[in-house]
């Protein structure tokens, strides 16, 4: 059985996670939404909403966790990662494509805009210069599966986009950055410990 890249593991599996070599153990679906107090609230210090929370499986591909955070005022993102150097950003946020916008609407990875747009079945693809990506319509969010094409080619992007899916509880603790530097009053930046010399 191909080896397939899983976001989200049992805590036991974590370190072979990120070593590239985990295993798929099935959707997440079925493990719960994500209710734990102290889960939603590392969400909301990175800026995000907890249900922009998504994950994906791409096979070969396992999440950078410096990368995860917020995209524009309240989004999601998170880039998956490749041993090659290939990358996937997912990003999750509210709908901006339309059959009027897809057009003219700048790829995230290709921002001058102009690029191609087209319907594919229930999700959108576009591509812009050596930038493609898929977008599909998730209730009131917008779950965009973007990389380079020399890297990461169209079905396997079609893929990624068709397992996007809202973090269950397990995802939803795992993908998020457990930070010991922010602090619980203030303005939550991080705290810069002193070092010795001042």
């Amino acid at each position: 059985m191909m080896a397939r890249a899983r976001l989200v593991l049992p805590a036991l599996l974590v370190a072979a996670l990120l070593a590239g070599c985990g295993e798929s153990t099935g959707s997440g679906a079925g493990a719960g939404s994500p209710t734990d107090a102290a889960a939603v609230e590392r969400a909301r210090e990175l800026g995000t909403t907890p249900q922009y929370v998504y994950v994906t499986e791409i096979p070969g591909f396992t999440v950078a966790p410096q990368s995860v955070g917020v995209s524009g005022d309240a989004g999601f993102q998170a880039v998956y990662v490749r041993r090659d150097g290939a990358q996937i950003t997912l990003t999750v946020d509210t709908i901006r494509l339309t059959d009027s916008t897809c057009p003219s609407l700048a790829l995230d990875a290709a921002p001058s805009g102009g690029g191609t747009c087209e319907r594919d079945a229930e999700l959108w693809y576009r591509a812009q210069g050596s930038a493609h990506e898929y977008a599909v319509m998730r209730g009131s969010l917008e779950v965009r599966l973007s990389a380079d094409t020399a890297h990461v080619d169209r079905p396997m992007l079609l893929a990624a986009a068709r397992a996007a899916h809202p973090a269950d509880a397990i995802e939803f603790d795992a993908v998020l950055p457990r930070r010991g530097d922010l602090p619980t009053t203030g303005d939550g930046a991080p705290i810069d410990p002193p070092r010795v010399g001042g």
